[in-house]
């Protein structure tokens, strides 16, 4: 049976094997939220999904991912880096590298570019920078 938590733990394991994302991302990188102490993660958010119905049942599935690295630093450096590695991975997905359970990946699009920086809010002189994109990915249940 398809579900899209397959979906999730594949991309998650496919950002977590890109050495070079994790080489920035030092605290992680996570699906939801990270430890309260983190400086330096990826956060990797599912905020949309959407089925295709054909002939009664389910032709392909919409799944719109925000994937954000968060860093705090003055420079924004660091944090524009990740976003450029996680396009990388995002774009680099085809349906021979991307397996999730039970579903054939069609597409990859990047809808959404994000990129903002934010002061601390309990200290003005921290900084933090946010770099990243959400993606919608178009997937065919196998199962």
């Amino acid at each position: 049976m398809a579900s899209t938590w397959d979906v999730d733990a594949a991309l998650l394991a496919k950002l977590q094997a890109d050495a070079q994302l994790v080489a920035i991302a030092t605290d992680g990188i996570w699906f939801g939220e990270t430890k309260a102490t983190a400086l330096k993660w990826v956060q990797v958010t599912q905020i949309d999904h959407g089925d295709e119905q054909m002939f009664e049942t389910v032709a392909y599935e919409t799944v719109l991912y925000q994937i954000v690295a968060i860093i705090q630093n003055t420079s924004a450096v660091p944090a524009i880096n990740a976003g450029v590695r996680i396009h990388a991975v995002l774009t680099g997905l085809t349906r021979t590298t991307f397996t999730p359970a039970n579903y054939v990946l069609m597409e990859v699009r990047r809808t959404t570019r994000i990129r903002y920086n934010e002061r601390d809010k309990s200290n003005a002189d921290l900084i933090w920078q946010h770099d990243g994109a959400q993606y919608e990915l178009l997937l065919a249940p196998t199962g």
